[in-house]
């Protein structure tokens, strides 16, 4: 499998054994958006195409529970940093978990991992490429001299973009590794104790030192989305190479935006659309399907129309499991069919839809293999026997669930013999137009759970 890298511009081959993962996870100040939701479900799909090419995969995605913004709302709302933080990381899992994204091998929270953090930061000074200032102590980028090879930024960009303006600064690009309490920080209980004073980490420190100590230095793959790579990632490069002395991650890879009818979310233009808001109106599933329905370097487009247009897309593919499903059910209940022996095309679409994942996490190409195979089931399921269409079923949900499509799916039961021939009854009622007994009998089974179909090819059913 390759993976465009970030850093070098080019598509590198996924290598090793084991593969660590470290994705920058959300700052816990507020309910998720869908653009949180397309970092959550873009790794997450690429962590279980890995497990299905045989890797062991480690998978970490920190919570920034330490943050300005949190702070913030902690005085607003007159509650501790930490009410705020523990209600919103809560909230975010349980979002996620409703887009079947899995959950990561561990979830580091900055709070407890103070002492690592105070840790890697005397390290920098001790190198050099930190300094104490006032309580405070920064990163010196000049020092470093590889800085912006993420970013791709000229000096005179890097200069433009002010991190933390303080004319104390050595340097105008001097980042905060570490800020001295103020007033406000106290007032919630943000404050930690360190060898430079009361305070808290910075952003960016706390990534450098979750990753290395969950994953070791380096590591396979760091994954976030498209706006953390300036100034986040380039400065977590920064002072992971500074302590380390080597390139602490082999490939960077960073998803684009989701826009909301043409425009980027954002407060002041009151369009941030909430996980739970789609979730509730479209289902989790549905939602999952949209994200991954473009690639995830390219930029996707939310509206409500986008929305249900997924919906239905996603759906055809649902009715084709349940299809195949039923009439596996329908046979192992009245007697399988009698078919030639038939070669399955199986393996071809096992193959495209590979190759579509191998480019790059293609998932927009690997959905379309999906839909060319269900149009294929759809066209053989009434020719196959159970053997055959067992084996049809377990191909589409594999490849399915690469994609984290119809998890948990249930599979639907052979019917008792009481119940088969209640079935054979009410198709004979309905052939005699006795109406009246074949309702009677559907709302039986209803009542136990079953809902009867009427098709074509007679009575199935679904649980």
């Amino acid at each position: 499998m390759k993976l465009y890298n970030t850093l070098t511009r080019t598509y590198e081959e996924v290598r090793g054994n084991e593969i660590k993962i470290y994705v920058c996870g959300v700052t816990t100040y507020d309910y998720s958006h869908i653009g949180h939701a397309r970092s959550a479900v873009v790794f997450d799909t690429l962590r279980r195409y890995l497990e299905y090419k045989g890797f062991r995969v480690k998978f970490v995605q920190n919570f920034t529970d330490i943050d300005d913004k949190i702070v913030k709302r902690a005085l607003d709302e007159k509650k501790s940093w930490r009410e705020i933080s523990e209600k919103f990381t809560n909230e975010y899992l349980e979002d996620v978990k409703k887009l079947n994204v899995k959950p990561a091998d561990a979830y580091p929270k900055v709070s407890e991992h103070i002492k690592e953090i105070i840790d890697f930061i005397q390290d920098l000074i001790e190198k050099n490429y930190a300094y104490v200032l006032d309580g405070d102590v920064y990163f010196h980028v000049p020092i470093f001299k590889r800085y912006g090879e993420l970013s791709k930024m000229s000096l005179e960009e890097l200069n433009k973009h002010r991190i933390e303006p303080d004319e104390r600064k050595r340097d105008i690009k001097d980042f905060a590794l570490w800020k001295k309490a103020k007033k406000e920080d106290y007032e919630v209980g943000a404050v930690f104790k360190s060898p430079w004073g009361d305070g808290r980490p910075g952003w960016h420190i706390e990534c450098s030192t979750l990753s290395s100590h969950y994953l070791g230095v380096p590591f396979e793959i760091h994954g976030g989305g498209k706006d953390l790579i300036f100034p986040h990632h380039e400065n977590e490069r920064a002072q992971s190479y500074a302590r380390f002395g080597f390139e602490p991650v082999k490939i960077w890879v960073h998803n684009d935006f989701v826009t909301v009818n043409g425009e980027k979310m954002s407060k002041s233009l009151g369009n941030i659309v909430r996980i739970r808001d789609v979730v509730e109106k479209f289902g989790g599933e549905a939602l999952r399907y949209f994200l991954l329905s473009a690639h995830y370097r390219s930029a996707i487009d939310y509206s409500e129309k986008a929305m249900e247009s997924a919906k239905k897309s996603y759906e055809k593919l649902k009715n084709t499991l349940l299809t195949v499903d039923m009439e596996i059910a329908y046979l192992k209940t009245f007697g399988d069919r009698e078919c030639q022996e038939k070669e399955l095309n199986l393996e071809e679409f096992v193959k495209d839809f590979e190759n579509a994942m191998d480019d790059d996490l293609n998932t927009r190409k690997a959905i379309a293999v999906l839909h060319n195979f269900a149009n294929y089931i759809n066209k053989i399921v009434f020719d196959l026997n159970v053997a055959l269409l067992e084996r049809t079923l377990d191909c589409f949900l594999k490849l399915s669930s690469v994609l984290g499509f119809f998890e948990g799916y249930k599979r639907i039961p052979k019917l008792r013999e009481d119940d088969a021939k209640k079935v054979i009854e009410r198709e004979d009622a309905r052939r005699r137009k006795d109406f009246e007994l074949a309702d009677k009998i559907r709302k039986e089974f209803a009542e136990k759970g079953i809902k009867l179909l009427d098709t074509s090819k007679g009575t199935r059913w679904l649980v």
